[in-house]
């Protein structure tokens, strides 16, 4: 369909001064040079801090586009939601998630669920500055408490 390469076993990793920022694998990928895309299938974005190497953050999903010029990144999921899982144990559900290398920041316009800790928060829109660790959602917001 185009493709200039299918890869099965796809990895791509980011790094700054000898340091691993992400890593995205997939099971497959389609590359197309002239368009600086890999379009991806079974995704995993392993996120990690600049200090200590340690994995800050998970991002699963069935698929994604990938510009490899920017380094930016569209995951999407159609059956099951994309998930990003933190260190904590809380985790991110959502349609879509937006990844931009230049603000190292996570995006989405769709409706999000955060569980966690007896914590369930939905709500539309989502922006995350990945290194200060720090999520807020946009509108709509309701969260529920459960007690353990």
């Amino acid at each position: 369909q185009g493709a200039d390469a299918w890869i099965q076993g796809f990895s791509y990793r980011q790094t700054r001064s000898g340091k691993t920022k992400w890593v995205v694998n997939a099971e497959q990928a389609r590359v197309f040079e002239n368009d600086h895309l890999a379009k991806l299938q079974t995704v995993q974005v392993r996120l990690f801090d600049g200090t200590f190497q340690q994995e800050q953050l998970l991002i699963t999903s069935e698929e994604g586009v990938m510009n490899t010029s920017s380094n930016d990144f569209e995951l999407m999921s159609k059956n099951e939601k994309t998930v990003m899982t933190f260190e904590s144990g809380y985790q991110v559900f959502s349609d879509v998630l937006t990844w931009s290398e230049k603000t190292r920041q996570i995006h989405t316009a769709d409706p999000v669920t955060i569980r966690g800790n007896g914590l369930v928060i939905t709500g539309t829109g989502l922006a995350g500055d990945v290194d200060n660790n720090e999520f807020r959602l946009l509108e709509n917001v309701r969260a529920e408490v459960s007690s353990p």
